[in-house]
């Protein structure tokens, strides 16, 4: 057998299995929404798990540093809505959005390093939100008005 000519087949086979996914796996299922957690949920709570530290980017020594602030504090987060299992609610100048899943877990991100990861029990969401600071946050759903 000509070894030119073997050497020259394996070279071809191995470009053409390269190419080839091996195990080729499909992404991780997204969370399956629901719509049995729909409504509006109004701010209860916001805990400044924070407080006393400002975070300023790991220098030891923030005057003067334009990327040193402290976390502030607040009475409640802004009014959150879930539709088509498609959670929303105004986090600063940016929005927290995800979805609710079956089992009532709720996990939300700004797209910008904010990630709020909760649970609704009921007619409540709790759960923290991390991102340059830490809270705990809690919402209540509203009840719907009586039509007369």
């Amino acid at each position: 057998m000509n070894m030119r000519l073997t050497g020259s087949s394996l070279s071809v086979f191995l470009s053409l299995a390269m190419g080839m996914p091996v195990n080729a796996q499909s992404p991780p299922p997204s969370a399956n929404p629901t719509s049995a957690f729909d409504g509006t949920y109004v701010g209860v709570s916001a805990e400044n798990n924070s407080t006393g530290n400002t975070l300023a980017g790991g220098r030891a020594r923030t005057q003067g540093y334009a990327g040193a602030r402290s976390c502030t504090n607040f009475r409640a987060p802004a009014r959150l809505t879930i539709t088509n299992g498609r959670a929303r609610v105004r986090w600063g100048d940016r929005t927290l959005e995800g979805n609710a899943a079956p089992d009532g877990s709720l996990t939300m991100t700004t797209g910008y390093g904010q990630k709020f990861d909760g649970q609704i029990e009921g007619q409540q969401i709790k759960g923290q939100l991390v991102g340059y600071c830490a809270y705990s946050l809690t919402w209540r759903k509203q009840s719907r008005p009586l039509l007369t």
